[in-house]
């Protein structure tokens, strides 16, 4: 399983990518269907872009869409515990309470993956699935009995599915 983690800014993060040559590495995982997990940054930098990043430089453009900043009229960055909801024909995710501390979103659902949403001045996107990858917007591993049984349940599908 690969992991693209979750904490900086989107033009640092895009950068390191493509020193390493992970950004290659990573699409061509995807492609293949191997097993993803993309955390917060990690879920912005697979989006075509974000308002975040001052270069202008392209994500990954693994799904569609641009992350936008909250706006002024509510506290940024969204930082603590919050609600979300998951489809019925979510593979992994449920409905709940997970941490978040980011300060841009997706806002409008990609036409390809499964998407859970979550309400913060209003709607965005708070994880994105699809075949072995799962893309969150919160912080699994820092959203306690939540988080740890979403891991777990990724793990248990996409072990069993790739062998």
């Amino acid at each position: 399983m690969a992991v693209l983690p979750g904490v900086g800014s989107f033009d640092a993060g895009r950068q390191s990518l493509a020193a390493s040559g992970f950004d290659a590495a990573l699409a061509r995982r995807i492609e293949a269907d191997l097993p993803v997990l993309a955390i917060c940054l990690g879920f912005q930098l697979l989006l075509e872009g974000s308002e975040e990043s001052v270069q202008n430089q392209p994500g990954l453009g693994i799904f569609e869409g641009r992350a936008e900043r909250f706006p002024s009229t509510v506290r940024v960055p969204h930082l603590g515990w919050n609600e979300i909801t998951a489809p019925l024909e979510a593979p992994c995710m449920l409905s709940g309470a997970a941490s978040f501390a980011h300060s841009y979103c997706l806002r409008t659902p990609p036409a390809s993956g499964t998407a859970s949403m979550c309400d913060y001045d209003r709607p965005f996107v708070a994880a994105l699935e699809r075949g072995n990858l799962l893309a969150c917007q919160f912080h699994p591993e820092l959203s306690g009995a939540y988080g740890r049984a979403l891991l777990e349940r990724f793990c248990a599908r996409t072990l069993w599915r790739v062998r």
